[in-house]
């Protein structure tokens, strides 16, 4: 699982918890102007956490593929990482299966949003047109697994 832990020490620093851009397709000259404006960032604040349910709808602003809209995979789907197979969740986003891994370099690390805006999990990965994702209470139990927090 790959996440990183940082502390933040100066006021000044601290973030709201928002998208660093709006929940745009194409994003236009505001959105460009906002990351002066609102270094923060200029999307809805995220304040709370959900559950990963089949069928959700779900959608995520990436680096790269900027919104991506589609809804979370009815089961865990199966995918094989390095020759070995597991279940992991995945949001299903029409088109994705199209695209190649270019248009979602940078991608990782989005967070995947329910309609509600409410935390589902980290983006990690595609695999055959699936946008795999790590639910939010599995990465807060690994960090508490890793610093030994009990």
């Amino acid at each position: 699982m790959d996440w990183s832990l940082s502390e933040v020490t100066n006021d000044d620093r601290q973030s709201k918890n928002v998208h660093k851009r709006r929940c745009v397709v194409e994003p236009n000259i505001d959105d460009l102007s906002n990351g002066v404006t609102e270094p923060e960032g200029s999307g809805i604040p995220c304040e709370l956490t959900s559950d990963v349910r089949g069928g959700e709808s779900a959608f995520y602003v990436g680096q790269a593929s900027r919104l991506r809209e589609g809804w979370i995979h009815l089961a865990p789907a199966q995918v094989a990482i390095k020759g070995r197979i597991s279940y992991e969740w995945a949001t299903a986003v029409p088109g994705c299966e199209r695209l190649g891994l270019v248009a979602f370099g940078g991608d990782s690390g989005a967070l995947i949003l329910s309609s509600d805006n409410k935390l589902l999990g980290l983006l990690w990965g595609r695999d055959n047109g699936l946008i795999l994702l790590t639910p939010t209470q599995d990465v807060f139990a690994d960090i508490k697994r890793r610093i030994k927090c009990h």
